[in-house]
């Protein structure tokens, strides 16, 4: 089966720091996403998807200060500024 590509705007994040946004009524988490990042995904069988470009970066998005930030997950908002970081929490 051939993937779906799709649009979709990062609105909020998840208890893990994942964006999250609607693919139609279909909610979608995405590692290294900030909110308002508009991103086109690839989505697949049991709404697997995948991140294959970031169309327009959120305002709030940075360049992280460590280069393995989306390899390892350890630290996933580590794409945000620092104001953004601190009003969520």
């Amino acid at each position: 089966m051939e993937k779906k590509r799709s649009k979709v705007q990062i609105t909020r994040y998840s208890r893990k720091g994942h964006g999250i946004g609607l693919d139609g009524t279909s909610k979608v988490e995405i590692p290294g996403t900030v909110i308002g990042d508009l991103l086109e995904l690839a989505v697949g069988k049991r709404r697997k998807t995948s991140l294959l470009k970031i169309l327009e970066s959120s305002s709030e998005r940075i360049e992280p200060r460590c280069s393995h930030a989306l390899e390892c997950g350890g630290c996933c908002l580590l794409y945000t500024s620092d104001a953004a970081d601190d009003s969520l929490r």
